[in-house]
């Protein structure tokens, strides 16, 4: 199968993309390991409490699995932090409330990005994905994660060569 003997974490794998994304890399083969900030930590059973917005949540998830399974192949944000007022009316939104919003999602992504790659890098290998909803934020997020592509390309430029790393954001791309 595709994904034979991949190790893939999946933020926010309780929620309804997330589910259907742990799901599927388990029927390609691969495993998947629900990080979310809804579970209790079991990686025997693949689940990893983890809080995308604190980044020492995300550096001990980190450690704990390649501690388990000595490396992390691939990495997909698909968590989804918001604020308690989110899905007010784009015209009612305080502008309070839009910055806290995208603090947590694109610096969330961003930090989780950062620290998983640098595992994959010193590995030689993995991949690296980000999922969102539709949505004004999402332009925003997309516009970001763009503006980082170089700095991004030197640091996985020898997974590239190696033929090991696709960034595809929004969605997964395995050969």
């Amino acid at each position: 199968m595709i994904l034979d003997g991949k190790i893939v974490v999946v933020t926010g794998g309780l929620g309804l993309i997330g589910k259907e994304l742990v799901a599927d890399i388990g029927r390609k083969g691969g495993t998947a390991i629900n990080a979310d900030i809804g579970v209790a930590t079991s990686l025997r059973d693949r689940t990893l409490e983890l809080d995308i917005t604190n980044d020492d949540s995300v550096q001990s998830g980190i450690d704990r699995i390649v501690k388990e399974y000595g490396r992390i192949d691939g990495w997909v944000n698909n968590a989804y932090p918001r604020t308690k007022d989110w899905g007010t009316k784009f015209e009612e939104i305080n502008p309070d409330s839009w910055r806290a919003n995208v603090n947590m999602q694109l610096n969330s992504y961003f930090v989780c990005s950062q620290k998983a790659l640098k595992v994959m890098a010193s590995k030689s290998k993995g991949r690296w994905s980000t999922s969102r909803p539709s949505t004004a934020l999402s332009v925003t997020t997309l516009a970001c994660m763009r503006s980082m592509e170089a700095p991004r390309r030197r640091l996985i430029r020898p997974l590239r060569e190696a033929g090991e790393f696709y960034p595809l954001p929004g969605f997964l791309l395995w050969p």
